[in-house]
């Protein structure tokens, strides 16, 4: 197969599919910003193969319009029935081999000590806290954590919200060292519901040291 080209539409296009041929290729790959601008090649070939890519959910970026019906033929996004699942991460196990995303996950059931490195980690921790500038959401998860905090007010505790929708603030390098140093959990919170969505959100509570408490369609 000869190489795939991507039309990519997060820059300016205009005038950029009139001096190249893609009718050479065997593939186009269509981003998800083709939803929002429409824009494609002039010439395409009946016999070449339309790739739809994407990770954004459905919900924001709906793929299945009239207007794209039986366009595309193939879809690589994170979905775990997509011709080809392309994830916002892996889990391999400790023999290299990919074990998530998966419809069927094993996970290992006789696990190691936790190491005295991790025990000092997590002996000054406490509370839980939630980086998040998307305010608004379809999935209403900030009412949801307003919810939560008036539930936690009655045992004296709260959850610290940092970023765009908060007055306290904090780059990202600082915020995970916040976490890693002071919060046992993050509120791995998405901002919709989709089978199989889940982002990179969960991996910011893993990689510090915090458990991420989920908020989403995806098991």
């Amino acid at each position: 197969m000869r190489p795939c080209m991507r039309c990519d539409h997060s820059k300016d296009v205009k005038g950029f599919f009139d001096d190249h041929d893609y009718t050479k290729f065997d593939a186009v790959l269509f981003n998800e910003q083709f939803l929002v601008t429409g824009d494609k090649p002039a010439k395409l070939e009946p016999s070449q193969i339309y790739i739809f890519n994407g990770l954004d959910s459905p919900v924001n970026t709906p793929a299945c319009e009239p207007q794209q019906d039986r366009f595309f033929n193939w879809t690589l996004v994170y979905h775990l029935d997509a011709d080809i699942v392309w994830s916002y991460f892996i889990v391999r196990n400790l023999e290299g081999a990919i074990i998530a995303p998966s419809s069927t996950v094993t996970w290992q059931k006789n696990l190691n000590p936790i190491s005295p490195k991790i025990k000092t980690i997590l002996a000054g921790k406490s509370a839980a806290a939630w980086l998040v500038s998307h305010c608004k959401t379809v999935s209403f998860r900030e009412e949801y954590l307003t919810r939560l905090q008036e539930h936690l007010h009655h045992f004296a505790l709260k959850i610290d919200v940092y970023g765009g929708c908060s007055q306290d603030t904090c780059t990202r390098d600082e915020c995970k060292k916040m976490i890693e140093k002071d919060y046992f959990f993050y509120m791995a919170f998405e901002n919709s519901f989709a089978d199989d969505y889940v982002s990179e959100k969960v991996l910011l509570g893993y990689e510090n040291y915090a458990v991420p408490i989920v908020y989403g369609a995806a098991n």
